[in-house]
């Protein structure tokens, strides 16, 4: 009987511990204001280009990072691209991130681009 009563505390310390985890992430309020599938002469990258982009905007009161975060324009494939340095953005702030298929132009390009369709 105490082996039972250790393992459903274990149990309830485990889906604890995954609650907080899911309301501080719950908490971090990052959201896709705008975004632009076919840019020919509104806003060029940092190379001049006018590439695919999109505005994402801290709307909580933290600066939030970025950093493990993932981004994707496919339900199938949710873990597209990952950002894998860090990104912070203010709170109340916005953050141009290039969807140009050219992430050797830095942390703010992404490996895929948007269908204009």
């Amino acid at each position: 009987m105490n082996h039972n009563r250790s393992m459903n505390f274990s149990r309830y310390i485990l889906f604890f511990i995954a609650l907080v985890w899911l309301l501080q992430i719950g908490s971090a309020q990052i959201v896709i204001n705008e975004f632009m599938a076919s840019n020919d002469t509104t806003i060029s990258d940092n190379f001049g280009e006018f590439d695919d982009w999109l505005e994402l905007v801290n709307i909580s009161a933290d600066s939030i990072n970025l950093f493990g975060w993932f981004l994707s324009d496919n339900d199938s494939n949710p873990y597209k691209h990952q950002f894998l340095d860090s990104i912070w953005i203010v709170p109340d702030s916005f953050h141009i991130i290039w969807v140009d298929d050219d992430v050797e132009q830095g942390v703010d390009h992404l490996n895929f681009k948007l269908g204009s369709d």
